[in-house]
């Protein structure tokens, strides 16, 4: 089992064992710091924090390695390509909420598409790594006064681990790496800036080694998932441009999602 490690609330923090006098002191810590702290551990090559456009990457080397096996997990990444394409078009016609279900149909086609080829292992190991930088964080954070938000929010991202380690030991592996997915995102997103600058690099990596393997010769649905990636590219530069990050991640996270869903079907 990962260990949980969690940050006590500040109240628990600075109950002293007679009285105010006796009580530790205790350095606060802005959220600011918090937020650099993430950073740091998002970029550590020990802790391998997992990110979905990796897992995404070792997937097509996994099916190119197999010379034309893994068929599963091609269909699964090729629906999802088409469910990405459906819930670009739904969103341009103005109807959210099924762009919404079309969207969450095409992450649950991509994960289990990687769950196909990579195996049990890779989410175990997506696991760990979302544990070790919760545990990386907890360490930094130990001996300082942190706010009750910040507290909460780092036992929430403890429970949802545990809950992933419960998922994949009950051989629910796509359940358990989303949750081990969800995990790490939420400890890059104590910075959302990073999250945003993060995202815009992965999608604009996506988009152009999908141009790449479409070459001279790409299909129609490819040509229409690869101009509405390049749109909403542009909408999250923008978007970080004007400091609004949670706008330019959900655009690069939606262009990510349509050019790697092409280049998945490339392989």
């Amino acid at each position: 089992m990962i260990k949980r490690l969690f940050i006590l609330a500040p109240a628990l923090l600075l109950v002293g064992a007679c009285s105010e006098a006796t009580a530790p002191t205790l350095e606060a810590i802005d959220d600011q710091t918090v937020a650099q702290f993430a950073e740091q551990v998002a970029e550590a090559a020990d802790v391998r924090l997992p990110h979905l456009g990796a897992l995404i990457r070792a997937s097509r080397k996994a099916i190119q390695a197999s010379d034309g096996g893994h068929e599963e997990a091609v269909r699964f990444f090729r629906q999802a390509r088409r469910l990405a394409v459906a819930a670009e078009d739904s969103a341009t016609a103005g109807a959210e909420e099924a762009a919404r279900r079309l969207t969450q149909a095409s992450y649950r086609r991509t994960l289990r598409g990687v769950v196909s080829s990579l195996g049990a292992g890779a989410v175990s190991e997506a696991l760990a790594g979302s544990a070790a930088g919760l545990a990386r964080i907890n360490d930094r954070l130990a001996d300082r006064e942190v706010s009750a938000r910040i507290a909460a929010y780092l036992e929430r991202i403890g429970a949802r681990i545990t809950l992933g380690e419960t998922k994949l030991g009950e051989g629910e592996a796509v359940v358990a790496l989303h949750h081990a997915l969800g995990a790490a995102e939420a400890i890059r997103h104590l910075s959302p800036n990073y999250v945003a600058r993060k995202w815009i690099a992965e999608a604009s990596r996506l988009f152009r080694s999908a141009r790449v393997a479409v070459g001279d010769a790409p299909t129609e649905e490819e040509v229409k998932a690869l101009r509405q990636a390049s749109r909403l590219l542009n909408v999250a530069r923008d978007a970080h441009s004007a400091g609004e990050f949670g706008r330019a991640v959900n655009a690069a996270t939606r262009a990510a999602t349509l050019a790697a869903g092409v280049l998945q079907g490339r392989s």
